[in-house]
């Protein structure tokens, strides 16, 4: 349990009993966040994902492989951007710098309610959020 040791917050989310994943903090930043996969797409991430903003209501960071395309459309969706696209040498894995900005959040979702005119592209439709 490396985030004992490292004195982070954690969250262990059970359904009925059994552990579907894990959700470790540390002062804005989301150092690890992981559900089993039988556990996705139920509302638990983005439930766990509210905890952390509720909890750090200025901004949250964390970091996501560029290549696990599910967890970066998550953040995504979660009003997270990205903000720098690392290389870790030497390996040349490609690591995503991701931050949802609080207070600029609320903001762009006031002015995104607002019906607008044009031929705007349309957003990807994201799945429903939850809260604990």
């Amino acid at each position: 349990m490396e985030a004992l040791a490292e004195g982070q917050d954690f969250w262990i989310p059970e359904v009925s009993g059994v552990i579907a994943g894990v959700l470790t903090l540390r002062p804005n930043f989301i150092d690890k966040l992981f559900l089993a996969p039988q556990w996705q797409g139920l509302g638990i991430g983005s439930a766990l994902i509210a905890k952390a903003k509720v909890l750090f209501p200025d901004h949250v960071e964390l970091h996501c492989a560029q290549q696990n395309y599910p967890a970066c459309r998550f953040y995504e969706c979660h009003g997270f951007i990205a903000r720098e696209h690392r290389i870790h040498t030497p390996m040349g894995l490609a690591d995503i710098i991701y931050r949802w900005d609080g207070r600029r959040s609320e903001r762009e979702t006031r002015l995104s309610s607002i019906p607008r005119r044009g031929n705007l592209a349309a957003k990807a439709s994201c799945p429903a959020r939850h809260t604990l």
